[in-house]
């Protein structure tokens, strides 16, 4: 009879340990993936910062040689305005030529955008699909 009993307690025993290491690995598992997430969301962060550094170093190469440029230039001087209007027309063409490509780089380099095309979203909605099912204090 107590032989029983203990063999059965062992049987407790063991399953109790069993469901708790299942449990320990299911959470540590899901901790990994959250963390696995969390470096890719800084990957993209950083590529997605330098490649803005990058295209804004160039359009503004751009953007200077476009304001310095012979047309701009050539329309102003030959144009038979007065000069209240040459200056209005000249700050004309310097908006244009500095928002309309500051508003695309904005557009392309959005975080929202980066998250959407890198897939970024789906994988950290993945991550915590899993993790949502275990709780804060990681016992269920």
């Amino acid at each position: 009879m107590i032989q029983g009993f203990i063999r059965r307690f062992g049987d407790v025993l063991y399953d109790v340990s069993v469901g708790l290491l299942k449990q320990y690995k299911r959470t540590t598992v899901d901790l990994a993936k959250i963390e696995l997430a969390s470096y890719y969301v800084r990957a993209i962060k950083i590529i997605r910062k330098e490649c803005m550094i990058s295209t804004l170093v160039i359009l503004g190469v751009i953007i200077f040689a476009n304001m310095l440029g012979v047309i701009q230039f050539a329309i102003l001087l030959y144009a038979p305005w007065s000069i209240p209007a040459r200056v209005a027309a000249a700050l004309g063409f310097g908006i244009v030529c500095a928002v309309i490509p500051l508003v695309i780089v904005l557009q392309l380099f959005s975080e929202r955008r980066w998250m959407a095309v890198t897939k970024a979203d789906e994988f950290v909605a993945k991550a915590m699909s899993g993790a949502t099912s275990v709780p804060a204090d990681g016992v269920e």
